[in-house]
């Protein structure tokens, strides 16, 4: 019988247009460089994109946070090494540890997952019967499972997009990392001016489709920054990111 990997480890060369105006690599980079990954060893362990749609069911992202050590530079050389840890009730876990090429540790994070019906988009259990047995390691990244951000009391300032083409994935919805994108887009003059993310929390709550207002809602509190997302028709929470600074 194959043996199946309990981690993958890929080598990335850091791109110009994976980086910011002081050529660090974007938290959103790095979230396209996890997607990536994930889904690229969900395929080897059998339980990938593929797979999932011959029995009309799909992942979805349900809650991230990382750990910024490092922001690797443009042209910089990185390893990225990523893990299943098992099931937490509905969720499944997944860790990511970033290294540079000498071996610094840059980047770590740990997210949980949903397994979705393609019909009704309902949580599907991630052990079920359907879905093949793999190994597993329960070694911790960073923390054991993301945290579930609160509401804040009040926002200070507001703006809206409008969901296009270039969001939309292929589960038809916008992808897990432009809602990143737009948060960061923000705060876009703190980055500017220097500061950096130390922490990143995202949960995502809903799904957002092609021509959706989404209204962006920024709470500040010196080196914490909350951010909500809601669908302006139906002021239904789509999204929650948290951003600690250094």
């Amino acid at each position: 019988m194959e043996s199946i990997p309990a981690s993958l480890e890929k080598i990335y060369h850091v791109k110009s247009y994976e980086v910011d105006i002081n050529a660090h690599l974007m938290p959103s980079s790095v979230c396209n460089y996890f997607q990536e990954i994930a889904w690229e060893h969900a395929e080897i362990l059998k339980i990938g994109y593929n797979a999932l749609k011959s029995i009309h069911r799909f992942w979805v992202l349900s809650r991230l946070q990382i750990k910024f050590y490092q922001y690797p530079q443009w042209t910089d050389e990185v390893k990225l090494i990523t893990w299943p840890k098992g099931i937490d009730g509905m969720f499944a876990l997944r860790d990511y540890l970033m290294f540079s090429s000498t071996g610094e540790k840059q980047v770590a994070a740990a997210s949980s997952w949903l397994i979705l019906d393609s019909e009704k988009h309902r949580p599907q259990r991630i052990d079920s019967p359907d879905h093949p047995e793999f190994k597993i390691n329960d070694t911790d990244a960073y923390i054991h499972a993301p945290v579930k951000i609160g509401k804040p009391d009040n926002y200070s300032q507001s703006y809206r997009n409008t969901v296009k083409y270039s969001d939309i994935d292929v589960n038809k919805h916008v992808n897990n990392v432009k809602y990143i994108q737009w948060a960061l887009d923000s705060i876009s003059e703190d980055l500017i001016n220097g500061e950096l993310i130390d922490e990143m929390i995202v949960n995502f709550m809903a799904e957002a489709s092609l021509g959706n207002e989404v209204q962006i809602n920024v709470c500040k509190q010196d080196k914490l920054i909350q951010i909500g997302m809601l669908n302006a028709s139906t002021n239904k929470e789509l999204c929650r990111v948290q951003f600690q600074y250094k």
